[in-house]
């Protein structure tokens, strides 16, 4: 039996869950408060999946780097190899909060866009 114990994040209750699963087939989920909690546990051993918020660098400002974030939610295995391509990437100012910075991440479908609009130097 495959035993996993999460704390949900969906609310600020934080309840701790316990899933039980045998041949990758969930059998129970207890400790959640609401259905809100049941769902995010399934969820997190099924596929769980993240939002993702980084800076990547910054040219022709005051500031030497952009925050961006993703537009819907990617795998977690993904993260990883995100991060790594999003450090590559150089963007010069202005720059408009929700500008388009990189379109269909790792093929997941989600955006990174601007998290701020920024001015350039001058």
């Amino acid at each position: 039996m495959d035993i996993k114990k999460y704390t949900c994040i969906v609310c600020p209750m934080s309840c701790d869950i316990v899933l039980k699963a045998e041949k990758g087939k969930i059998i129970d989920v207890s400790g959640f408060t609401c259905k809100r909690g049941e769902n995010f546990a399934r969820n997190e051993y099924i596929n769980p999946l993240r939002t993702l918020t980084t800076v990547i660098k910054l040219e022709n400002s005051h500031y030497n780097c952009l925050p961006v974030i993703s537009d819907g939610s990617i795998p977690k295995d993904l993260i990883g190899k995100s991060l790594a391509l999003l450090k590559k990437i150089s963007v010069k100012a202005p720059v408009t909060k929700d500008d388009l910075i990189v379109e269909d991440l790792l093929s997941t479908g989600v955006n990174i866009i601007a998290a701020k609009s920024v001015k350039e130097r001058g």
